[in-house]
């Protein structure tokens, strides 16, 4: 009986431990457990936005700007 309860435990504990593994590789692929925001804005002189440019908030490196789009007519002066 000592023997079934000992097979069982290790099941159990294999088993969780593959759930987990599957939970963290999953929730890594896809960024879950990361916390990102998209922000949007405005700005009149574009010098120096390129992608993976440095963002500073406050004085303080904040990320790295991933994409940059233009909208509108862009007046070249």
């Amino acid at each position: 009986m000592r023997s079934r309860y000992v097979g069982v435990g290790i099941f159990v504990v294999v088993g969780s431990l593959l759930f987990a593994t599957a939970v963290f590789l999953i929730g890594n692929q896809h960024n879950f457990f990361s916390k990102h925001i998209e922000l949007f804005t405005e700005v009149k002189n574009l010098n120096g936005l390129a992608k993976g440019a440095k963002v500073q908030v406050a004085g303080f490196d904040a990320k790295r700007i991933v994409d940059h789009t233009f909208f509108g007519g862009i007046k070249a002066s």
